[in-house]
């Protein structure tokens, strides 16, 4: 994910828990949490969520999306525009808006504690 670790403030590769979601071998979402003790804490409700929109799927559940269009769809994300503003409570909220993507962010210092980002339907 260099694209989006350039794009994005302290989204430092080390130490950090990915998951990237598909559907219909598309990739529909991304989360990104800054450890894999944090991406424990939320996996299970976002797993579900997915599952849930996932169930409207025409296709078999083991068909998974090519690596180019997971690179794709990250490049998309690296390149959107970035929104930063002071959250409510510690840190700066990142909203993400670019070609086919949206999703926002939470970071704290100079460390990227989450991002959750979306493809659009065109």
């Amino acid at each position: 994910m260099p694209a989006l670790a350039a794009g994005l403030p302290g989204a430092a590769q080390h130490h950090r828990a990915d998951a990237v979601f598909a559907i219909d071998s598309k990739p529909v979402a991304i989360e990104l949490f800054d450890s894999p003790q944090t991406f424990r804490c939320f996996m299970r409700k976002v797993i579900g969520s997915f599952a849930i929109d996932g169930l409207s799927s025409i296709r078999p559940i083991d068909t998974k999306p090519k690596l180019a269009t997971i690179e794709l769809f990250l490049h998309k994300i690296g390149q959107a525009g970035v929104g930063r503003f002071k959250a409510v409570g510690a840190g700066y909220d990142l909203r993400l808006s670019g070609k086919n993507v949206v999703g926002g962010a939470l970071e704290v210092g100079d460390q990227l504690l989450h991002l959750t980002a979306f493809h659009l339907q065109s």
